[in-house]
């Protein structure tokens, strides 16, 4: 007795019309099947594109690569900010300084000369709104550092985006599919 399941082909290639293949099958229903298969075969491919389109992400690696760069783009600002930052509460630190050592001055002297000296010498800046400023400056650089860390985060996700869709393009290239 013949066993019908013997060949192992998939897809098209493995229909049966009473236990036959399409190439044992009369001449007529041959060809008319045969007429018929092209197009079984394209919706087979058909069916396996959107199966790999559902299983992996829908964007095209060329715009997640650009949402990378874009990501480091802004760190690498983001980090100029914090540098403009730091300067400005090194430069705030030392006008505290020379207001300091200007009020201890001024509190050893009561001739309007030196005080008028003194007062055009050293920044005429209040102390506690100076230390105000890099307390603000400190909060700045807080928040740029937690923006940068977002931003590795977003890095990071979309790096696993990108694999993903190189693999989903290099299944789909089987099938002449590409993404733009």
């Amino acid at each position: 007795m013949k066993n019908v399941f013997e060949n192992k082909k998939t897809g098209p290639g493995s229909i049966r019309l009473g236990g036959l293949s399409v190439d044992n099958l009369p001449i007529a229903e041959s060809a008319l099947t045969k007429f018929q298969m092209k197009s079984v075969e394209e919706n087979e491919i058909e069916n396996r594109v959107k199966e790999i389109f559902a299983r992996f992400p829908p964007q095209p690696v060329k715009y997640l690569e650009s949402r990378i760069r874009e990501c480091r783009e802004n760190i690498v600002r983001i980090n100029k900010v914090i540098g403009e930052q730091n300067s400005m509460i090194s430069q705030y630190a030392a006008q505290i300084t020379m207001c300091e050592y200007r009020d201890k001055e001024l509190a050893k002297t009561d001739d309007p000369a030196v005080i008028k000296e003194l007062k055009l010498k050293y920044p005429p800046y209040s102390i506690p709104a100076m230390e105000q400023q890099i307390v603000q400056c400190r909060e700045a650089v807080e928040r740029c550092n937690d923006v940068i860390h977002k931003e590795h985060g977003s890095i990071e996700e979309l790096t696993a985006l990108v694999a993903q869709c190189q693999l989903r393009d290099q299944e789909l290239k089987q099938y002449n599919v590409t993404i733009e």
